[in-house]
């Protein structure tokens, strides 16, 4: 599943390695990246916050990959802040996201 249908929210199928699937609800065919792009622009809207252990299921959930040691890199890195008690915004994640899916 490559995700949910940005027209209909049902999920969009695809075989592993194809840049295409099918919406299992309207039949509509969705591009991998289609999909990807709107996952990312739900969880730019989000108010969630939390360690970094928090915002990595949360993206898990979503279907991302986001382990937490790689936020805990970003905050390290200084590509990453936290609030003063030490928590990261999943909204802030969405640019890293983006930029960690470029370089693939």
């Amino acid at each position: 599943m490559f995700g949910a249908c940005p027209a209909c929210g049902a999920g969009v199928w695809g075989d592993p390695g194809q840049h295409m699937g099918i919406c299992a609800g309207c039949g509509q065919q969705i591009g991998r990246w289609h999909v990807a792009d709107a996952l990312l622009e739900r969880l730019a809207e989000t108010e969630v916050t939390g360690t970094p252990a928090q915002p990595s299921r949360e993206c898990a959930k979503a279907g991302i990959r986001l382990p937490a040691s790689t936020i805990r890199g970003w905050i390290h890195k200084g590509k990453l802040q936290t609030d003063p008690n030490g928590r990261v915004s999943l909204s802030r994640l969405v640019p890293l996201l983006r930029e960690r899916g470029e370089r693939r």
